[in-house]
């Protein structure tokens, strides 16, 4: 059981969101809010750091968002659908911002290139195969947030995990 799951469980949620959804969303919201935290300190050291202001910008806005939405998906008890369905929503679209203007610089700098592999986000919803702990999760409008290692194209190493929306089905956003 996960630090996460744990709290939650200690909570007196009555709802019918998935709790073990709800726990990895949130997981996977702070892994990438992390890994953009630190790309973009990492942007502002490097020589060449007036050349990634657009990336450093997308990242803080990620950072932002992100914790955001966690904090409401932390404290989600099932009135507030709408809320978290925007914040995933919001997260998501940050996150491709993101992985867009990482994946730009992936190839000189490696905090880029794991920023970009932990922002990419997928429209379908497989799981990643080979991935020891890959699941699938409904998204926002049919999308998912793709957390872990991996190169700047989202393509393999380690353990990827797409992250959607906890909401119980029927809430998913259309």
């Amino acid at each position: 059981m996960t630090a996460t799951r744990e709290v939650l469980d200690s909570l007196d949620l009555k709802s019918s969101v998935d709790l073990d959804k709800l726990a990895t969303a949130v997981e996977a919201l702070l892994e990438v809010e992390r890994t953009t935290t630190a790309c973009a300190g990492a942007m502002i050291g490097e020589d060449d750091s007036s050349a990634m202001v657009d990336a450093i910008r997308a990242d803080l806005d990620t950072v932002d968002v992100v914790h955001a939405a966690r904090s409401v998906l932390t404290r989600f008890v099932g009135a507030n659908v709408d809320v978290v369905r925007a914040e995933l929503n919001a997260a998501i679209a940050a996150c491709e911002r993101s992985n867009a203007e990482c994946a730009r610089h992936a190839e000189h700098h490696g905090h880029c290139r794991l920023c970009a592999s932990a922002t990419s986000a997928g429209r379908d919803r497989e799981s990643t195969a080979g991935s020891s702990e890959a699941s699938v999760r409904e998204a926002p409008a049919g999308r998912a947030l793709r957390v872990g290692a991996g190169n700047a194209e989202g393509q393999g190493q380690g353990d990827h995990r797409r992250v959607t929306s906890p909401l119980p089905t029927g809430c998913a956003a259309g």
